[in-house]
This record gives C-alpha cells, structure tokens and sequence, in this order.
C-alpha cells in the first residue's frame, strides 16, 4: 500500500501510512520501507519528514551501511532542494553512486554540485563523462558540454557511446559542430550502420540548422529505422516548410516502413501545414491520426487547428474549436485567436472573447488586452 501510495504521487498519504507503521510495529520498519518512505518525501515541505525518517535509518546500523537506503537519502535532500546535507549524506555512502547523483544534481540544476562530484571521481568511465555532458546540455549549457566532450575524447581510453553522442549533438548549433560528431560517430561505427539514437540525433540536429539534404542523407543510410527515426525525419522537412514532403513521408512511413505514427509524428506536421497556409491539410490530417492509426488528439494538435482556422480568417470557426475542445485551452491558444484577429481586422467578438478567457486564466498577464487595445488603434 505504501508503494501504491508512492506511485501514484500520493505522498502525503504515503508518509502518513508510514508513521503508522512505526507506530504499530514499535520498531523500525525495513529497508524496502524506509526508501519508498524517503522517495515520497520530494519537495522541500517534505523535509523535515525526511530528515526524521533520515534520523530513523541512523539508529539501526544496518541501514546506516545500506547503499539502497544511503542513495534515498542523498536523493531526498537533493528533491527537498537541501543541497548542502545531500553533499553531506553522499558522503557518508558506503558505496558511492556517483553517476546517479550527477544525474540527481543535473536535473535539479545544481551544475556546481553535479562538476564538484565529477571531478572527485578517481575512475570516470564513459557513464560518467555522459552523465556530467548531460547535466550541462539539459540546463542549456551547451559551450561547457561541448568543451568536456572534447576533453573526454582526448582520453585515448574512454570512448564515446551512442547515447553520448546523440546527448552532445543536442548542443550543436552550427553546421560544423554537428558535422565533427557526424565525423566522430562515423569513426566509431566504422563501416557499420550508425544505428536509429544516433542516426535519429544527426537527422535532427541538421533539421534545426536547416540542412535538410543533410537530415536525408542520414536517414536514407539508416538500415534499421524506428518511429523515431522517422519521426525526427518528418520534423526535420516540417521544421523547414517542407510540409509537402512531410507528408509524403508519413505515407512512406506507413506503407514502406510498416511503422505506426504517434502523437509526435503529428504535432510537427501539423505545426507546418498551418504555418505554411496548408488548411484542407491541417484538417484532414487531424482527422487523419484518429480515424486511420488510433492516435488521440492531444491539446497541442487542437491548438494547431484553432492556429490553420485563425490564420485562414475564420475566426468564429477557430473560437468555435477553442471552446469545444476536450481540453481547457491554455492563454497561449487564446493569445492565437486574438492576434489573428488583429491582423486580419475582423472577429470582434471573438477577439473579446479570447482576451476575456485569457484574462481569466492569468487575470495579472497584460498582454491579451494590449492585442485588443491595438486592434481598436488600427482600426
């Protein structure tokens, strides 16, 4: 019950479940208990709950020495945002995971904490090194993971993975970047196949440079290729105003590649036939992903709908899907309405509406009533 609790994000009741055990065992439960215990204690409102049940697992000597029990520690004080005793209870680990709690600290943000543990390391192996290249790219700290990576790649030793490349190529900006890992992965490979996560990540890094010849000249050497790989292609061609093309490709997809779209195989293709004024497209390829391959529109597919319709000058029609959508719809898809109606001059009524909903949703955001005060000023 107190896993079930834990899972599913209940950890109010977990920790109280928890107490209760304590109480009516007058003892101290085990260590399976005590870490599910400590995984629900995961925001800093937690943390004094967590430092009671850290307190707890110092009293039996056993637990005090377990690495199960030792890394929930470090983990907790790490979600609680206590950095300092996470520090301190890492180490005390008897068997330090140091590749978790770069992970730990990276996704917290902590980059100082997370190099600090890096650089302590006696023996970095290539997890290590993608752990910490990770860490900087996930923050957007895409000039120091690049820099690290050429350090690991001096180590004649420690060779890049698949995931470390595709993780590197996320920080590429430029054409030459990306181009030396290309060069790099192919060293590595050899004359093999490059393979789908790093293929998919080269396909998608040149799209985002614009180099979609590029993007094709990977995707066609790729042997094996999964929904990602071909999702990451359609991307790549929708991302640069190839909606044409990206279409057919999803018909290749499902016809040649015998593989099923997803809901990001549609969100991109839409995307592109509303920027690029492909309406007819928008529409029938939304009705497309349910009718044809089971795919559930998600809020993001109907606020391209809402966007083709409002783009198109209908704007009754696009307040219309707005409304009646299966979800409630974000200030990001009124603030749509409102400026197509500003462009286009028309839908008065729609436009009150949007920046009343709008307003509604974040009453202290300006924004949506300086779009209508400009549509009177231009009027």
């Amino acid at each position: 019950m107190l896993a079930a609790y834990a899972r599913n994000g209940c950890h109010r009741e977990c920790l109280d479940l928890f107490q209760e055990i304590v109480e009516l065992d007058q003892g101290l439960p085990d260590a399976a208990t005590i870490a599910t215990a400590l995984s629900a204690c995961c925001d800093p409102k937690f943390l004094d709950l967590g430092k009671a049940i850290h307190a707890r697992a110092i009293a039996d000597d056993r637990m005090d020495r377990s690495t199960v029990v030792g890394n929930c520690i470090v983990r907790m004080y790490a979600q609680c945002q206590s950095f300092d005793d996470s520090m301190a209870a890492f180490e005390e680990i008897t068997a330090k995971n140091a590749n978790s709690m770069i992970n730990a600290f990276g996704k917290l943000g902590s980059l100082a904490d997370a190099r600090r543990i890096f650089d302590g390391m006696r023996n970095r192996s290539v997890v290590s090194w993608t752990a910490m290249i990770d860490a900087y790219a996930r923050q957007g700290f895409h000039r120091e993971a690049l820099v690290l990576f050429e350090q690991m790649d001096f180590d004649q030793e420690i060779q890049p993975n698949d995931f470390t490349l595709s993780t590197i190529l996320a920080s590429c900006a430029r054409v030459g970047e990306i181009a030396k890992i290309h060069a790099r992965a192919q060293s590595i490979h050899g004359d093999l196949d490059l393979g789908a996560v790093v293929g998919s990540a080269l396909i998608a890094s040149y799209g985002d440079c614009g180099c979609v010849e590029e993007s094709l000249k990977v995707f066609q050497e790729i042997k094996c290729k999964n929904t990602v790989t071909w999702n990451a292609m359609i991307e790549a061609l929708a991302k640069n105003n190839q909606a044409g093309d990206a279409i057919h490709l999803l018909h290749t997809m499902d016809l040649e590649g015998g593989l099923e779209p997803n809901q990001a195989t549609f969100s991109q293709l839409l995307a592109s036939c509303c920027h690029t004024g492909l309406l007819d497209e928008v529409w029938e390829r939304f009705i497309y992903m349910r009718e044809d391959h089971g795919v559930e529109q998600a809020k993001r597919h109907w606020s391209s709908v809402v966007d083709a319709l409002a783009r198109a000058g209908s704007m009754g029609d696009a307040a219309d899907v707005a409304r009646t959508m299966p979800f409630r719809p974000s200030t990001a898809v009124w603030k749509i309405l409102l400026h197509a109606c500003q462009i286009h001059g028309e839908g008065w009524g729609s436009a009150h509406g949007a920046a009343r909903e709008a307003s509604r949703l974040r009453p202290m955001d300006a924004v949506p009533y300086v779009l209508l005060a400009n549509m009177y000023a231009t009027s």
